[in-house]
């Protein structure tokens, strides 16, 4: 008689469990990273051109994502003048940067990739989360920042995209977006 009590009751507790662990993994899914301070403008090279500038963490797995929705950008929009910058932490080995992000950067046709080493970009533009993404209207005045995701891992339809979209077709739209993704830096740095 106590099989099946002990049976059930651990079908129970397994199952209570996995639905903790599906909320602790939805909640963290749907929490924004964090965000630098940033200048109100900066200069616009090249002059008189739409900017976007795109910081990643090279390992991040959530920045597959908001380099997908920055080909869709890019590809709709191809006179943006797109830069992605990997941030690349002080001491790692020549080469770390490598991946599938980067191989991912280097395939959207007409963005620039370069590597942030030890992160001066970053901290310039406040970018302390994987995808975080700074617009930068034709006069230099920072327009936009934030991801272009709708959350950790995940494509879709999402406020920071719309907002450079309708920024670029000549529309005042929101001037920032949550950003989802790995930290950029470690605590110590």
């Amino acid at each position: 008689m106590k099989s099946p009590i002990i049976l059930g009751t651990f079908v129970a507790l397994w199952f209570v469990g996995i639905l903790v662990g599906f909320y602790h993994w939805e909640q963290y899914e749907a929490t924004p990273g964090a965000v630098g301070t940033l200048p109100e403008a900066v200069e616009s090279v090249p002059p008189g051109c739409w900017r976007l500038l795109f910081f990643a963490h090279p390992h991040c797995p959530c920045t597959r994502n908001g380099l997908s929705e920055l080909a869709a950008i890019q590809r709709s929009y191809p006179a943006l003048v797109v830069h992605i910058y990997f941030v690349l932490p002080p001491g790692v080995t020549a080469g770390w940067e490598q991946g599938r992000n980067w191989n991912s950067a280097t395939q959207i046709p007409g963005v620039a990739v370069d590597i942030d080493q030890g992160g001066m970009m970053a901290h310039r533009y406040g970018a302390e989360t994987s995808g975080f993404s700074v617009l930068i209207a034709p006069n230099g005045s920072i327009v936009f920042r934030g991801g272009l995701t709708p959350g950790r891992g995940r494509n879709g339809d999402n406020p920071g995209r719309h907002a450079v979209q309708q920024w670029l077709d000549g529309q005042l739209a929101a001037h920032e977006a949550p950003v989802y993704g790995c930290a950029i830096f470690t605590p110590n740095e």
